[in-house]
């Protein structure tokens, strides 16, 4: 019985010091094409396991371009990207059903994005451009 005890509270306490990973995400709708609403690009980005997400470190940002009623009916792109920033965040650009870039920003070490007025400086992270492949349908990162 005491061992089990044990166990609890050191299960207890793993469960809430933030042994887990923070993220974000665009959910399966994703940010539709205003130029084919079938087609979307779904985003989610991973703070390392255990640390907050708006700290100052380097992120996971998985990237899926897809078709259908959710982006995994159909996958069109999908790729991990690792960057470094403190509250990621991203703007989609599609320029036509065949196009879209992807910028990602965040507003300094520590800050959350939902704190920041509008029209405030951020910092520039990447850019990622892509482009449809027109032999195979499929998207593919624009160098």
């Amino acid at each position: 019985m005491r061992l089990f005890v044990i166990f609890l509270t050191f299960a207890a306490v793993a469960c809430f010091s933030g042994c887990t990973g923070d993220w974000i995400s665009t959910g399966e709708p994703g940010v539709l094409c205003v130029y084919d609403p079938d087609t979307r690009m779904c985003l989610t980005s991973y703070a390392p396991y255990g640390r907050p997400y708006a700290e100052h470190n380097r992120k996971e940002l998985d990237v899926r371009i897809g078709r259908g009623p959710n982006a995994t009916k159909v996958t069109l792109f999908s790729r991990s990207y690792k960057l470094v920033g403190a509250d990621l965040w991203w703007h989609v650009d599609w320029t036509s059903t065949n196009e879209v870039a992807l910028y990602v920003f965040d507003y300094g070490d520590g800050v959350l994005r939902a704190s920041v007025q509008p029209g405030a400086p951020s910092n520039h992270i990447a850019t990622i451009n892509f482009c449809r492949d027109m032999q195979t349908g499929k998207f593919k990162q624009k160098m």
